[in-house]
């Protein structure tokens, strides 16, 4: 209410009773601007009710370790009503956005194993904290993630997928890269992806920021040459 947190209200009950339809909330008469914030998956045990401005409170709302989180962060705002008097229904939609952020490595081949293994992948320079909040900092740190392959199928059209969930990242300042571990032949090695755009309008141009709400996939067929030996020369 007029900029400042007026309240707190756990929806969560009447949420699961809706069964996608309209929920009811009751909220004070007043004749100052009002707005809604909603969210979801994330502690607001720490927001202080009548202390705090909506600029403070998208700040207080953090996350870490996007990669261990069960459940994905969201939020969304309502318009600003003018007032909200007893005598009038208001109606507000939101949109609740995802503030996580998915890189996948997809190996679809016919290959055999014995040709080539995919063993994993490792995400290098990324950001794990972050914003729950629109608008905020996306270069808070930089952390490296691993995970191994789910195979989807089995041979001989394998799909095999590896993926993380990571904060948002401003790219152009970490220098991102995807490191893939496998075998080829038998021999262990490193191959590094770097986040390029694909289609013929921009062909090699670099993704600046690795946004909210989206999927960074790559797409891998058939592997046909040996990698480097370690990680450190195919980062180099």
């Amino acid at each position: 209410e007029d900029g400042i947190l007026k309240e707190k209200i756990n929806i969560t009950n009447k949420y699961n009773n809706a069964n996608g339809k309209s929920l009811y909330i009751a909220i004070e008469e007043t004749d100052k601007p009002v707005s809604l914030s909603l969210v979801a998956n994330t502690d607001v045990e720490a927001l202080k009710v009548g202390e705090t401005s909506l600029e403070n409170t998208k700040k207080a709302l953090i996350f870490s370790n996007s990669n261990d989180l069960s459940y994905i962060p969201m939020y969304g705002e309502t318009i600003t009503f003018d007032n909200i008097t007893r005598d009038k229904k208001h109606d507000a939609e939101v949109t609740l956005v995802r503030s996580l952020v998915k890189i996948e490595v997809q190996y679809n081949s016919t290959q055999p194993k014995s040709e080539f293994e995919f063993l994993g992948i490792e995400v290098i320079n990324v950001n794990t904290n972050g914003y729950v909040a629109e608008g905020q900092s996306t270069s808070a740190g930089k952390s490296n993630l691993t995970a191994i392959p789910d195979i989807k199928q089995g041979e001989p059209n394998r799909l095999e997928i590896a993926s993380v969930y990571i904060g948002e990242t401003n790219n152009e300042q970490n220098g991102i890269s995807v490191l893939v571990h496998g075998k080829y032949f038998g021999i262990e090695g490193y191959y590094r992806l770097d986040m390029i755009k694909s289609g013929n309008e921009n062909l090699g141009e670099k993704v600046a920021t690795l946004q909210r709400n989206h999927k960074y996939v790559f797409s891998l067929q058939n592997v046909n040459y040996e990698g480097r030996p370690d990680r450190e020369s195919a980062l180099s």
